[in-house]
């Protein structure tokens, strides 16, 4: 069962979202703050303003995405310029063990993408534990895909039979002040705690 200090977000009315993209892309975004700060040793800072967008998109010149399927289902897509990109994988491989000669140069060599392969693939695994810790809630995740962007304007991402999607974008941001934004499109879902199983329901009136 749920934890039970887990706290739903409202809107600026106080009233409960209709989704849960809102309380999930909180748990990716602090998910990814932690991971960075492990893999790479970077205090990225996470916006406090989250977007709603129409569709997720590849829209930089570095995107890596991934998605789960499971008690719920969901597509994650971090974007980042070639600077920020390859700034972070920089970090991530001399973590990993690489000298400063070894470093890739450009962010679309085979070594940057393999560093934010692997950085994507951390924070969707450890976003789906904290989910399940909190809501008892289990997905499975496919490989991470990242694509170089080099001369291409974008490409929307639609998942066919998704009704009432919805999508979140995220800012981030580097100690160096370099932007990357993740996105984060899940079908429509509104998690709800269940009372323990063998309590007793309210009765009907007249009962």
């Amino acid at each position: 069962m749920p934890g039970a200090d887990v706290k739903m977000l409202t809107d600026n009315l106080g009233n409960p979202p209709n989704s849960a993209v809102l309380e999930f892309a909180r748990i990716f975004g602090e998910t990814a703050v932690d991971i960075i700060a492990k893999s790479a040793g970077l205090a990225v800072q996470l916006s406090g303003t989250a977007q709603f967008v129409p569709f997720p998109r590849l829209s930089a010149d570095l995107a890596s995405f991934v998605t789960f399927h499971g008690d719920y289902r969901g597509l994650l897509v971090c974007n980042f310029e070639g600077p920020t990109g390859l700034e972070i994988a920089q970090f991530v491989l001399l973590r990993a063990g690489l000298t400063k000669a070894e470093l890739p140069t450009h962010f679309a060599s085979e070594h940057s993408r393999g560093a934010i392969g692997e950085l994507t693939n951390q924070i969707v695994g450890h976003a789906r534990t904290m989910i399940q810790k909190r809501y008892d809630l289990s997905a499975d995740a496919n490989i991470p895909v990242v694509v170089p962007m080099v001369g291409m304007e974008g490409i929307e991402l639609h998942a066919a039979g998704w009704h009432g999607a919805r999508c979140v974008r995220l800012g981030l941001r580097t100690p160096s002040q370099k932007r990357f934004h993740m996105e984060l499109a899940l079908e429509s879902s509104a998690p709800v705690a269940l009372p323990p199983l063998g309590q007793a329901q309210p009765q009907p009136a007249g009962k």
